[in-house]
């Protein structure tokens, strides 16, 4: 666990955060649709791979009464939502040129994470890796088995030419990462780390924490918005899949965990969560 290093930077990595409330009744709802009331066990009956195919290349369109069906039938297994991100290009409402740059919050952040990690020799995957930033960071702090996922094609050569030391050490596949988590094997990946709404905007349909626990080998790294996108009970969920939570920055009136800062004027919502397998594997 971390030392008196760490806490010291624990404290300056809160002391400007701060969240409006835990949710609202509605989030509260929306929580528990998306924990208990859905119905994996149709992804691979739905989703198949001429689905994904048809988001990579970019021709897929889904019509307004299709989007309303959608909503009626919440349960129902969809990748829609990854048309935004797969579309991703300079000039775009997603450009790969928004996710390079890198504040002394994020160096702070992942500076934590390695010190949480401790093994420099221990493989990491950046699910959602986009231009490579966060992995960048991971090598400064000694870690080079570097693996990333990324849906957006145009990501890829934005990390080529931002940090090409990392480009060329760094495993990358591009593709959905629901279908890259499906195809990857059982505790491949040492470390599996997510930042932003890569897995918050996962329909809830598709079992992301499961599958995220499933090919890591040791721990499964979150910084998230715990209430946002499609909300859900994270930590139950990984406590299902055998993941208990070892470590949690979570912001003002959150849940069990949350740190206060009565000082702060600022609206920060995101969350850092580490879990790690209860069960350690051979």
């Amino acid at each position: 666990m971390p030392g008196d290093e760490v806490r010291s930077l624990v404290a300056k990595l809160i002391s400007d955060r701060t969240l409006s409330s835990f949710g609202s009744w509605t989030v509260f709802g929306r929580k528990v649709v998306n924990t208990f009331c859905q119905l994996p066990f149709l992804w691979p009956w739905v989703i198949r791979d001429i689905d994904y195919a048809r988001i990579m290349s970019g021709t897929t369109k889904i019509s307004f009464l299709k989007r309303v069906a959608l909503k009626v039938v919440w349960f129902w297994p969809r990748i829609i939502e990854a048309n935004l991100w797969v579309k991703g290009a300079k000039g775009a409402r997603k450009d790969p040129s928004h996710f390079v740059q890198i504040d002394q919050s994020t160096t702070d952040t992942i500076r934590l994470i390695g010190e949480i990690i401790g093994d420099r020799s221990q493989s990491i995957l950046d699910v959602g890796c986009n231009s490579g930033r966060h992995l960048y960071l991971f090598q400064k702090l000694g870690f080079d088995r570097l693996h990333g996922f990324e849906a957006m094609g145009a990501a890829f050569e934005t990390f080529r030419t931002r940090f090409p030391d990392t480009y060329r050490v760094a495993t990358l596949h591009h593709g959905l990462w629901q279908q890259l988590l499906k195809e990857s094997p059982t505790c491949h990946y040492d470390v599996v780390f997510t930042w932003g709404a890569t897995i918050e905007t996962v329909h809830p349909s598709f079992p992301i924490v499961r599958e995220l626990s499933r090919v890591s080998r040791n721990i499964v790294v979150c910084v998230i918005n715990e209430h946002d996108h499609h909300p859900r009970f994270w930590t139950y969920q990984f406590a299902k899949a055998g993941f208990d939570l070892i470590f949690a920055i979570r912001p003002l009136g959150d849940e069990a965990n949350a740190v206060t800062d009565t000082d702060s004027k600022s609206a920060y919502t995101t969350s850092l969560l580490v879990y790690k397998r209860a069960k350690q594997v051979d």
